[in-house]
């Protein structure tokens, strides 16, 4: 019996090739027995070796993946400082007009109306329901009575518009759960 140099595969003790991965046999003068000790040595070498370079990549890649992860942190903390003054601004923005928007009518301008086409889409692409089109709908014609100047029948439309997509809001949040936690 053989044992491949290579890849320490058995093979037929006449054998000129190994059978497994083709690399070819030294020819010695030597008893087979003892060249496949010998050669069962170099293997346990070959494998000693690949473990400590195995080891030795571990710690490596334990050492860059810590490096790394410093970068990132410290790049994101460097981000957080730069960006969180604007983000409070926007943020500050958006909460105001939310709020202001889904104030209830009586305390709007009487010069303004709130433009809910937003909020309609964005209630048609969450939830899909039929009610966030009625929003949709009522939103645009809102919008036709702004640009053309009645501002009254703009405000109902808006008011209407409102509480069509805070219905479709809640409606979509009692399915998602009901979908979620029931079925």
């Amino acid at each position: 019996m053989k044992f491949c140099e290579s890849c320490g595969e058995k093979n037929a003790t006449g054998a000129a090739f190994c059978q497994h991965c083709g690399s070819p046999f030294r020819i010695s003068d030597s008893n087979s027995a003892e060249s496949s000790v010998g050669s069962l040595q170099k293997l346990d070498a070959v494998s000693r070796q690949n473990d400590a370079f195995g080891e030795a990549t571990k710690e490596f890649a334990a050492v860059v993946g810590a490096s790394v992860l410093t970068i990132v942190v410290a790049f994101a903390r460097w981000f957080y400082r730069l960006i969180r003054p604007l983000a409070r601004t926007i943020v500050g923005f958006a909460w105001e007009q939310v709020k202001t928007t889904f104030s209830p009518a009586s305390t709007w301008r009487p010069d303004w109306v709130p433009n809910f086409l937003f909020w309609g889409v964005l209630g048609a692409f969450l939830w899909r329901l039929p009610t966030s089109w009625v929003g949709i709908v009522y939103a645009i014609l809102a919008n036709e009575g702004r640009r053309s100047g009645e501002f009254d029948l703009a405000r109902a439309r808006a008011e209407s518009a409102k509480n069509w997509l805070i219905a479709d809001f809640v409606v979509g949040l009692v399915v998602c759960v009901f979908r979620n936690l029931v079925l």
